[in-house]
């Protein structure tokens, strides 16, 4: 169960970070694997079978010709594959009765993606009440659907005139979320519009290069739905959404500038910062941060490290006999489970200056957070210029200094304004390869859990009071690298191998 919350591209997952720019745009919704199922008599929805998540649902294989990067880009095989995914679907609907909202955000948001490609545009427009319906967050509630039917009222009174079509598009969406109350809204203006400014037909088929053209050739052609049904949205997204993303992120922008000013937000932050002096009668605290390193020499100053006193640092000897070496202020566990004594995730393998990836991790946090600053406009700036080719490399890079990173990025959080904060690392490696380094198997997630209850271990013995977790993982993110990496012969015996190794990980934990 590897992965934290500044990974780029998670496991099993093509195209990841365009995938996930776009659903953060709010231009379509979600998309899954399966369809929904259509309303129907009580006494039919009775004979389905019960399902509470995309997990029990049956699993589909298809075939795509040479690489997906170029599959996705044809006419005929691309619309063949479409229509057997609309079949598996239909097929899928009339027998299962799923009732988990997330996974039918994802079901709703494939068949609205098949409409769409397949100029079905009224069958598309006709799922947006339902996706609403099941959505919870209200801004998210708000927009769904708007940019969609602005586009499609804009296509149908262009009468094909390019130009005019953008126009009326950008009179459209500003009339429609223009329309809505700014204070439940802004946040996902804010999100949407950085997205649009960020993304580019050049990214999406890097990532295709990177994350899914090498498993496609590894499975010889044959990969699963889970792996696939996305190329939908992604050609959706080339075809449709990338021609009036300028607009979108135009129109967004005046918004923002008319509304923003009148907006006054409440600190919500500031009333609760509490700052320690270190005269104040109190005891050191020892904090645990269980992520991906932290740099020691940050915090060695303020003297808010915990220390191993019996320990020698750097003599290469288990000092105090307990089964590690030089584990002055914690300890480490590379990507395969094996003890190591750094505390900090190396940045060796990284291909471009480590000062650029500094400089554009800052970016990408500040678009993930809707902040225009310098850091997001030169991520904007450089990513836009990026040819296919550039964007795995890019990619990892950033995921690679996320690792470096994160953890004292947590640190210095839990130690903020505390002088009796003892942090204690215990590091973890994260992959941030889009094809994963290490094949998943339930030897590895052995020697994981015996990592993980030696270090829970730890942290008693070193009276550990609070723990900080920035991470997780799924059986889908199993399930996946195992496809990547070309294990298993067909999707159910992953599944099943993918259970039995997260439920090693989750038993020991």
């Amino acid at each position: 169960m590897k992965g934290h919350c500044l990974k780029i591209a998670p496991a099993g997952r093509c195209g990841s970070l365009a995938l996930a720019l776009v659903v953060a745009a709010g231009l379509c919704a979600p998309v899954g694997s399966v369809a929904l199922a259509q309303d129907g008599a009580a006494a039919a929805q009775a004979e389905k079978k019960p399902v509470k998540s995309v997990m029990d649902l049956p699993r589909h294989t298809y075939t795509i010709e040479g690489k997906a990067s170029e599959f996705l880009l044809t006419d005929a095989p691309f619309k063949a594959f479409v229509s057997e995914v609309k079949k598996n679907t239909e097929q899928t609907l009339a027998e299962y009765d799923i009732t988990d909202k997330t996974t039918m955000k994802g079901m709703l948001g494939l068949l609205q993606a098949i409409a769409i490609f397949e100029g079905r545009t009224d069958d598309a427009l006709a799922i947006t009440p339902k996706l609403r319906e099941l959505e919870d967050k209200e801004g998210v509630k708000l927009m769904t659907g708007e940019a969609l039917a602005a586009r499609i009222e804009a296509k149908a009174a262009s009468s094909g005139d390019d130009a005019a079509y953008i126009e009326a598009f950008k009179q459209n969406l500003a009339k429609r979320i223009g329309a809505l109350p700014w204070e439940k809204v802004r946040e996902e203006v804010k999100q949407t519009r950085s997205t649009a400014l960020i993304m580019s037909r050049d990214l999406v088929l890097g990532q295709l290069q990177a994350g899914l053209d090498p498993v496609v050739d590894q499975n010889n052609g044959e990969v699963s739905g889970d792996m696939v049904t996305g190329l939908i949205r992604m050609r959706v997204m080339l075809d449709h959404q990338l021609p009036v993303m300028p607009a979108l992120a135009e129109v967004y922008g005046d918004l923002i500038d008319k509304n923003e000013k009148k907006v006054t937000v409440e600190d919500k932050w500031t009333p609760n910062l509490v700052t320690l002096n270190s005269g104040d009668k109190a005891s050191p605290v020892v904090v645990a941060v269980w992520d991906s390193g932290v740099d020691t020499a940050i915090f060695e100053p303020k003297q808010q490290l915990w220390t191993n006193a019996k320990e020698v640092a750097g003599n290469g000897k288990d000092d105090d006999n307990n089964g590690f070496v030089d584990d002055v202020h914690g300890i480490a566990f590379d990507l395969r489970g094996n003890y190591v004594p750094e505390l900090l995730h190396s940045v060796m393998e990284m291909r471009n200056d480590k000062a650029l990836d500094v400089k554009h991790t800052k970016g990408l946090m500040a678009l993930r957070a809707a902040i225009d600053s310098p850091e997001a406009n030169a991520l904007r700036q450089y990513m836009s210029t990026l040819k296919a080719a550039q964007v795995e490399g890019f990619l990892e890079d950033l995921g690679l200094y996320g690792n470096y990173s994160h953890g004292t990025h947590v640190a210095g959080i839990a130690a903020e304004g505390n002088p009796f904060a003892r942090v204690l690392t215990a590091r973890i490696t994260f992959d941030y390869k889009s094809i994963p380094q290490v094949t998943p198997s339930s030897e590895q997630a052995k020697k994981d859990a015996a990592a993980a209850e030696a270090t829970i271990e730890y942290f008693k013995k070193a009276g550990v009071r609070v723990v900080n977790m920035s991470w997780g993982g799924s059986v889908k993110d199993i399930e996946g690298a195992l496809e990547m990496k070309g294990v298993g012969d067909s999707p159910e015996a992953r599944a099943k191998l993918a259970r039995e190794i997260f439920d090693i990980g989750k038993t020991a934990l």
